[in-house]
Parts: C-alpha cells; sequence; structure tokens
C-alpha cells in the first residue's frame, strides 16, 4: 500500500477509535472558511483573550475558562472571564503528530464570539457564547495562526495566517504568518469594514451599483478561489450582497453580481425569487452572450436556490451540449450544473463521453473530480496510452514536484512490436528521439498543495500521454 493509503487507513482508524470512545452521535460536515471581516460582521464580540482552565462539560465536552484581555468590538469587558466550548479546534499544527507544533497555553487567543440560543425551560451548563466558525487566532511561535477544516469528518486544525487583504506585494508574501501586532491592524481595519457593510445592507436606498462593489471588482477572467484544507470559503459581506442584487437588481445585474463573485472563486446558495432558471438558462446557451454572462448564468444554475422551481431530468439534460462548447470556461461552468441530475450513472456517462476528447487542462481537472465525486473513476484511456503510477517516494510538499516527480506518460508498444525509428528510446518531457523531432513537455501546476491541484497534474498527464501518442503515431507516418 502506498504512504498516502496508509496514511488514509490510519485516519479512518483513528476516527472510528475517536467515535467509539466519545460514544457520540456523528455525522459528517463540510465547515466554512471565513476571512476576517467576515468574521467581524458575524460575530457580536472580538476579544484577545489568555486561558486560564478548562472543566468538564456536558456529553463528554471539555469547557475553557478564557480571561479577557483586550476588546475589539462588543459589549464585555476587560477582565471579565468567559467559558467556550473548544473542542472543534485541534491546536497541533499536524493533527498525527502531538509532539508538532502548538500554542502555548499563556499565548493570547482572539476570538469571535456570537451568543448561544438559549432555552429558558431547560437550563444548560454549556457556555452562553460560541466562537464563530474558524472564529479563533493563535500565536505559535510568535506568528498567528487561523483555523480551517482538515478532514471531513473533523474538526479545524490551525494554519498561517496572513495578511488580509494580500497581493504579494506591499503587504508581503501570501504565504507568511503575520505577526500579532500586524494581525491586529488588518483585524481593525476589518472590524470596520463589516461595520461599513452592515450600515449599507440596512440601508434600503444603496444602489444595486455599490451593492456590486461589496462582491467585488468587476473582472473579465475566472480565477480559482482561495484553496482551503477540507470545507469551504465563505465571504459573508459578498454573499449578503449578492443576496441583495437578487432582490432589487434586473437580470443584468444579477449576472454582473454572480460574475464578480465567480471571478473570486465564491458561489452562493442565496435564494433567486425574481427569475425564473429558464431565463438564466437561455442566458448560458445563447452563443450571442458573452462567455462572462454565460459562465455567471451557468454558476447561478449550478448554485443558488429557486424555491419552488426544482430542474427536471430532462431540463438538465438540455445542458449536456454545453459540454463540447467551443469555450473551455463554459464546459467547466456546466459540469456542476449537470450534477444535479437525479441519475449517476447518466452523469458519468456525460462525464466519460466528453473525457475522451477533452483538450483543456482545467477542464479535465473539473471531469476527473467530478467523476471522483459519484465514484465513477477510472476512466478507460484510449488503447495505447499507458498512464504513470503512483510514486512511492513520500509525498513532496508541492503538486508540481509530485508531477515532475512522478513516471513520464508513454505509449505501449503496438502489437507488431514496433519501435520508435532508430530503435532509440523514447521519453516525455522535452527529452530529445533519436530519428524524430517529436518531444512533448507536460503542463504541470504551480500553485499550493490540495487534492484539486494533485487532479489539475493528473490531468495534465492525461493529456501529455494522449498528445504524446498522437505525435508518436505521426512520427511513425510513412
Amino acid at each position: 500500500m502506498s504512504r498516502a493509503g496508509l496514511r488514509l487507513a490510519a485516519l479512518s482508524l483513528w476516527l472510528a477509535l475517536c467515535s467509539w470512545l466519545v460514544a457520540l452521535p456523528a455525522s459528517a460536515a463540510l465547515l466554512p472558511t471565513h476571512d476576517l471581516a467576515s468574521l467581524a460582521y458575524l460575530a457580536e464580540h472580538v476579544v484577545r483573550a489568555t486561558r486560564t482552565g478548562e472543566r468538564p462539560g456536558e456529553h463528554g465536552s471539555r469547557i475553557t475558562s478564557l480571561r479577557v484581555d483586550q476588546v475589539y468590538a462588543g459589549s464585555l469587558e476587560r477582565g471579565a472571564t468567559i467559558e467556550l466550548d473548544l473542542g472543534l479546534y485541534g491546536l497541533a499544527i499536524d493533527p498525527f503528530d502531538s509532539s508538532s507544533k502548538k500554542p502555548d497555553p499563556k499565548d493570547p487567543v482572539v476570538l469571535f464570539l456570537a451568543r448561544a440560543a438559549r432555552s429558558t425551560a431547560a437550563p444548560s451548563a454549556e457556555p452562553e457564547l460560541y466562537v464563530v466558525s474558524t472564529g479563533m487566532r493563535v500565536t505559535i511561535e510568535g506568528r498567528v495562526h487561523r483555523f480551517e477544516q482538515w478532514s471531513n469528518p473533523g474538526g479545524y486544525a490551525p494554519v498561517v495566517q496572513v495578511a488580509e487583504p494580500c497581493d504579494d506585494g506591499a503587504l508581503g508574501r501570501c504565504d507568511e504568518a503575520v505577526s500579532l501586532q500586524r494581525f491586529e491592524r488588518d483585524l481593525l481595519a476589518a472590524i470596520t469594514r463589516s461595520r461599513e457593510a452592515r450600515e449599507a445592507f440596512a440601508n434600503s436606498k444603496t444602489s444595486v451599483s455599490a451593492l456590486l462593489d461589496w462582491i467585488g471588482p468587476r473582472e473579465g477572467s475566472l480565477r480559482r478561489g482561495r484553496v482551503v484544507l477540507a470545507g469551504y470559503v465563505v465571504d459573508v459581506l459578498a454573499d449578503r450582497a449578492m443576496e441583495l442584487v437578487a432582490e432589487r437588481a434586473e437580470l443584468a445585474g444579477l449576472l454582473e453580481g454572480a460574475a464578480r463573485a465567480r471571478s473570486r472563486g465564491l458561489s452562493s446558495r442565496r435564494p433567486i425569487l425574481r427569475f425564473r432558471r429558464a431565463d438564466l438558462g437561455s442566458v448560458a446557451k445563447s452563443k450571442q452572450r458573452s462567455v462572462r454572462e454565460r459562465e455567471a448564468a451557468l454558476g447561478l444554475l449550478a448554485n443558488a436556490w429557486f424555491p419552488g422551481d426544482e430542474p427536471s431530468a430532462a431540463a438538465i439534460a438540455s445542458f449536456v451540449p454545453l459540454l463540447d462548447d467551443a469555450e473551455p470556461r463554459v464546459r467547466l461552468a456546466v459540469i456542476p450544473v449537470l450534477r444535479a441530475h437525479p441519475s449517476a450513472d447518466v452523469f458519468a456517462t456525460w462525464l466519460r463521453a466528453r473525457h475522451a476528447k477533452e483538450t483543456d487542462v482545467e477542464v479535465m481537472r473539473a471531469i476527473l473530480q467530478a467523476a471522483d465525486a459519484v465514484k465513477a473513476l477510472p476512466f478507460p484511456e484510449p488503447p495505447g496510452v499507458v498512464l504513470p503510477e503512483a510514486p512511492s517516494a513520500p509525498p513532496t510538499s508541492s503538486p508540481a514536484a509530485v508531477a515532475s516527480a512522478a513516471p513520464a506518460p508513454s505509449v505501449a508498444p503496438s502489437s507488431s512490436g514496433a519501435s520508435s525509428p532508430g530503435g532509440a528510446s523514447e521519453t516525455v518531457g522535452g527529452a530529445a528521439q533519436s530519428g524524430c523531432a517529436c518531444a512533448l513537455t507536460p503542463r504541470t501546476s504551480t500553485s499550493s498543495g490540495d487534492e484539486a491541484e494533485l487532479l489539475l497534474a493528473l490531468a495534465a498527464l492525461v493529456l501529455a500521454a494522449r498528445r504524446r501518442r498522437a505525435e508518436r503515431a505521426s512520427c511513425l507516418r510513412p
């Protein structure tokens, strides 16, 4: 078994053991990750505190006591003692290694807090406050760390807190953890922004144009959203602004809002009440519309909620021709729409048909990801294409290294035993070939490592193998 397989098996065993020991009902769920402005918008109180102790809670939980040292927002008083259930927050950077780095108990903790709904008829010993999802920051060796869900099922683990916003320029590198001093500057700016957003959203006179600015700047190209370990990213301010745009804007405004959200890698499950699916379907299928409008319409069809207007299997199937659209961005955007078909087998058939002829690496990645979600992998490759096996070396730090370290895609010899001209060995990745000038450099990913990026690298290798087969065939052609 590969190291990745052993790691997955160990994780499964560990989770099963934890469930047995705690003896609690277990359920898997993806948990949201928020930026600072979203956390400030959701929270009633934002404080810096120090842990002072623990006590047993209900259902086997542990309740942490903290002393409030600094109040950034809200009505809590400095010096007050608060209690919180922090059971979802693992403090070790590596959840598999109890000896990995973790915050010192005396180090400060920044908390975004809201008040839990309490029943007066059933008094509880549980805390009155709770931490907003991912609403905790800790310092490890003088640097601030935020939290993301590290596995599903699973809780949160610390990852570096970078500058917000971060542009890889004057604000510093977007992969470096900031100091507490720098973090507090970003935090105060985020609190101010959240207050401005709350005022704008509460004002019925706020224009659609102003609401669109809260979603994001107008951009013409699709960018992938911030990658997280697990779960999903929610920009609450953009999400709320999109909800108001859907209530107040005409169709053009709705599409513009969706396009801005999509350019930032955001999606929304907000209800769409003023428009029907057919309105957006017409935009998506029209080649007279811009690519930006078409992918925005498809994004809404895939992610928004149309109360009382649920799609039929036939309506979903009507979008299948878009899998063969000339625009890769349209092909990419239609896959989540087709995923809503009630039959996973039918959906897999559509993916398999497109997989056999897809030429864009991003679309190929999305096809592989969608197929994996419905357990439709592996897809058969055309005869003669041999895909590389997974490397046995330990996982590297980046998917680019994984892709470059993997054996290059090769072409199986034909049944007649034909080989390349001159009998020279064949290589892929730019190496010269004796007697034939066919060469190929597989495209690899250079983004931060995660499952999606590894699928991107795999998609590149699949396409490389296909192109290599075609080039070899042209070399052998008389």
